[in-house]
C-alpha cells in the first residue's frame, strides 16, 4: 500500500485488480465449491486449482461466506483423482489458437503446493476441526501465497439474520478478523492483502443506509464493523462498502451510492451522505472503496472469458 493506492512494490505502478468469485462458504459446502468433481487433479485438487488461477492472470479471489457455513463441521472432500502432466496442464491454461506458440515454454513453479497423503487422492490435506473457520483461513492463506489478494465477502442474501442485530453483526466480524490477525504470518504475509467486504448487496436484506424499524442501517453496520476491525489491526486491513436503498433508480446490486440531494428527495432514495460524512473522519478512510468504482461492475461480467487471460506457503492455523 502507498497511501490509498495498491502498488507494485518493484516499480511503484498501480496494481490493476483482476479477480473472480469462488463460492462455497455460502452454499452449505464449508469450503470453496467444485472440489467434489473428481477425475483430473487439475479440476479437483484445491492447491492445483489455485495455482492455475495465478497462471491465468488473476490476482484476487473473492470468497463469499455466511456465518452459518463457517460454523458447520467440515465435509470430507477427499476425492479420487488422477495426475496431469505439465503438457496437459498447458492445454488447460493456453488458448488453443496460441498453443503452438507457447507450449514449448516452461510453466512457472507452484509456490504453494500441497503434498498428497495418498497417491490417487486429492484434498486430503484440507484442515479438519469442529468448524469450517479453519478451512476459510487455510484457503485465504493459500490464495495469498500464490501472490493474490483475498476479499472476504459476507453474503447473507436472506439466509441469516445477523444484519438485523448490530452487536451480533459486529461481534461476528470481529471474531473472524481476530482469527486472521492471530495467524503467525499475519504481519509478514497477510496484512493489507485481505479486503473486508462488510456486506454484499444489503438490499437483499432490506437494509437501507439509515436505521429503520428497529434495525440498523448500512451506515451503522459498516462503520461499527470497520471501527472494531481497525482496533484489532490498525492500518493493516482494507475495507469495501456496498451501496443500498436506491432501488428506485435500479441500483440494487450494491451500487446505490447516489449523493445528490435533489435526486434523493425526488426519487425517495436512501441517503448515503451521512455515511460518507462520518467515514471521512475515520482513520481508515484511505483504505476503503467499493467494487463499482469507475463502472467496473458493468464491464466485469465475462471479461476474463473475452480477453483471456514469491510468497511463502500457508502456515499452520494456531489456537489462540
Amino acid at each position: 500500500m502507498d497511501g490509498s493506492r495498491i502498488i507494485n512494490i518493484q516499480n511503484g505502478n498501480n496494481v490493476a485488480i483482476r479477480g473472480l468469485n469462488w463460492f462455497g462458504f455460502n452454499v452449505g459446502m464449508g469450503m470453496v465449491d467444485g472440489l467434489w468433481i473428481g477425475g483430473s487433479e487439475a479440476a479437483t485438487d484445491f492447491a492445483l486449482i489455485t495455482y492455475q488461477l495465478r497462471l491465468l492472470g488473476y490476482n484476487a479471489v473473492r470468497l463469499p461466506f455466511i456465518w452459518r457455513d463457517l460454523e458447520m463441521a467440515p465435509k470430507n472432500l477427499d476425492k479420487a483423482c488422477y495426475p496431469v502432466t505439465p503438457e496437459q496442464l498447458k492445454r488447460r491454461l493456453i488458448s488453443p489458437h496460441m498453443l503452438d506458440t507457447y507450449s514449448s515454454k516452461q510453466l512457472p513453479g507452484n509456490v504453494s503446493p500441497q503434498r498428497k497423503r495418498q497417491n490417487g487422492y486429492c484434498n486430503q490435506y484440507l484442515p479438519g476441526g469442529s468448524s469450517s473457520y479453519h478451512r476459510l483461513l487455510f484457503v485465504m492463506q493459500s490464495i495469498i501465497a500464490q501472490g493474490m489478494y483475498v476479499i472476504l465477502d459476507y453474503q447473507p442474501m436472506g439466509l441469516e439474520q445477523h444484519p438485523y442485530n448490530q452487536q451480533q453483526f459486529v461481534d461476528s466480524w470481529t471474531n473472524l478478523w481476530s482469527m486472521v490477525a492471530c495467524l503467525p504470518n499475519f504481519k509478514s504475509d497477510l496484512a493489507n492483502r485481505v479486503f473486508v467486504d462488510v456486506m454484499n448487496e444489503p438490499d437483499s436484506m432490506g437494509i437501507k443506509w439509515e436505521a429503520a424499524n428497529g434495525r440498523p442501517g448500512a451506515h451503522q453496520l459498516y462503520l461499527g464493523t470497520a471501527d472494531a476491525l481497525w482496533q484489532v489491526t490498525p492500518d493493516e486491513v482494507l475495507f469495501m462498502f456496498e451501496g443500498t436503498g436506491q432501488q428506485a433508480l435500479g441500483l440494487n446490486w450494491g451500487n446505490g451510492f447516489v449523493t445528490d440531494q435533489d435526486v434523493i428527495s425526488s426519487r425517495g432514495l436512501a441517503d448515503a451522505n451521512p455515511f460518507f460524512l462520518d467515514l471521512m473522519s475515520r482513520p481508515y478512510v484511505g483504505k476503503a472503496g467499493n467494487w463499482h468504482k469507475d463502472g467496473c461492475l458493468y464491464i466485469s461480467f465475462g471479461l476474463r472469458h473475452s480477453n483471456g487471460a514469491a510468497c511463502p506457503s500457508p502456515t499452520a492455523i494456531p489456537d489462540c
